[in-house]
């Protein structure tokens, strides 16, 4: 996404609370809070964080792979955990198919 500066970001806010002012011919609300508060809120966000196009080039993508290979070696894991536990039940249902259930047991006793 390229570059926008904040002043636009805020001026584009600003319009978007005066039409909605208008739209709603009066002060529109949002659930508990009025809209005009959360966009105020999010304009002073924007100002604190007063980003500039250097700050976008300098950003670096080494913690997300970091971050990335972490959860691959956490999925590597759970997966090797889920085909042990998997070929586990499949020892249980082959040791239980050979098992005479206990169904079959009582019936034959009733018929005797």
């Amino acid at each position: 996404m390229a570059y926008i500066p904040l002043q636009s970001k805020i001026s584009l806010i600003n319009k978007y609370i005066q039409l909605n002012i208008l739209r709603n011919k009066g002060e529109a609300m949002h659930v508990d809070m009025p809209e005009n508060e959360i966009f105020n809120a999010i304009i002073e966000d924007l100002k604190a964080y007063n980003e500039t196009p250097e700050d976008t080039s300098s950003i670096t993508i080494a913690a997300v792979i970091d971050a990335l290979k972490a959860y691959k070696g956490q999925q590597d894991e759970i997966n090797f955990h889920m085909n042990a536990l998997r070929h586990s039940l499949e020892k249980v249902q082959e040791h239980t198919d050979e098992q005479v259930s206990l169904d079959t047991i009582i019936k034959n006793l009733e018929s005797l």
